[in-house]
């Protein structure tokens, strides 16, 4: 086993995966404060009693 085999099987791989990680965790989090400001995050309670 040589550097080649740790740094492209090894390292690379767990560098991705992380930086993906870390980028998806990122993205999501945008998305929800884009919702909050566009009113999509309403709660809507169902079956409830509404007096009219």
């Amino acid at each position: 086993m040589d550097w080649k085999f740790w740094l492209i099987d090894v390292a690379l791989p767990i560098a991705t995966f992380v930086a993906g990680l870390f980028t998806g965790k990122t993205i999501e989090r945008k998305s929800k404060a884009k919702a909050k400001i566009k009113g999509d995050g309403n709660t809507v309670i169902q079956n409830s009693d509404v007096k009219k």
